[in-house]
């Protein structure tokens, strides 16, 4: 059994205890599709888990099939791709993420702000959350992200942290709906060491909130705007049956629109010492939608902060 390390010999969350490496693989063109199958399934099951969300055995018979995935496994195994983290930094991956995201959406006519957030946006809010803490020392902060997509916001508030006040130790945690998204932040919590089981999904932070009960000092989230909450219609008005003992007692919004949801989740998730801080993007319409006294505007005893990013 092969237990990962970084580049500094640190342990990482995971192993393989198969004999091959994608150098092996290449030895033996003819079996390489049952070698591969074998090799992914040689991992630790929180990396099968990755594996599973991106139904990875069935890409490999369609490569195979096609008889491009040994030239798809050697060209991951030249030296010149090097994407690791100590290569490619947080930001520069999620500046390709972008990019990438950004074609995408051009050939489906979708809207690429409904995949990442900039960078640049992210930096600031990182900024604006953190603004004061550089003479805090010794303290354990816990970070979330109920929208965490890939994992990008976290992470970047984290080398923040640590750049300006490395003294204070960032724990991580997240949830994700999405399959993929979610398996591609998993892979990337465990590449980097971080408490990948902290991460939950693929489920609705809405509807199941595999965090609950757990509080936060500080949150940071693009939650989706614009997108229907039909789906955790059920549970969230059960929930909000519970008035300020649920987490949805400032009122529901219009189903057309759950931005206000995650607004109260992430207020609910606020330390009682009233030092938790939030950073969120949002465009108005929680805040400013519906008549005055109709539940859209939150009154928060507590230090909250709020980023509005309009289109």
């Amino acid at each position: 059994m092969s237990e990962s390390v970084d580049e500094n010999g640190k342990k990482l969350g995971f192993y393989n205890y198969s004999p091959y490496d994608f150098k092996k693989l290449l030895e033996d063109p003819n079996n390489i599709e049952a070698n591969i199958k074998q090799y992914l399934n040689s991992f630790s099951e929180n990396v099968k888990d990755i594996f599973v969300r991106f139904d990875m055995e069935k890409h490999i018979n369609t490569l195979s099939e096609k008889n491009i995935l040994f030239k798809l496994v050697r060209k991951f195994s030249e030296t010149t791709v090097d994407l690791s983290p100590k290569a490619v930094s947080n930001h520069e991956m999620g500046t390709i993420f972008e990019e990438l995201i950004r074609r995408f959406s051009e050939q489906s006519n979708e809207e690429a702000g409904e995949h990442f957030t900039p960078r640049d946006v992210v930096k600031l809010m990182t900024e604006l959350l953190f603004a004061g803490e550089e003479n805090e020392s010794g303290s354990i902060k816990l970070v979330y992200d109920p929208a965490c997509g890939t994992g990008g916001m976290l992470t970047s508030c984290k080398e923040y942290i640590q750049n300006i006040n490395p003294d204070i130790d960032i724990v991580l945690y997240g949830q994700e709906i999405q399959d993929e998204i979610y398996a591609i932040c998993k892979a990337d919590m465990l590449m980097k060491g971080e408490k990948a089981e902290n991460i939950k999904g693929p489920y609705s932070t809405l509807s199941n909130d595999k965090l609950s009960g757990e509080k936060f000092d500080y949150m940071i989230s693009n939650p989706p705007y614009g997108r229907d909450w039909e789906t955790d219609a059920d549970e969230v008005k059960s929930e909000a049956e519970q008035g300020y003992n649920g987490r949805f007692g400032a009122g529901l919004p219009r189903k057309s629109d759950g931005q206000l949801l995650f607004i109260q989740h992430m207020i609910s998730k606020m330390k009682t010492n009233d030092k938790s801080r939030i950073a969120i993007i949002t465009n108005g319409s929680p805040l400013f939608t519906g008549d005055a006294g109709s539940g859209k505007v939150i009154y928060v005893n507590g230090y909250l902060k709020m980023i509005i990013w309009k289109h």
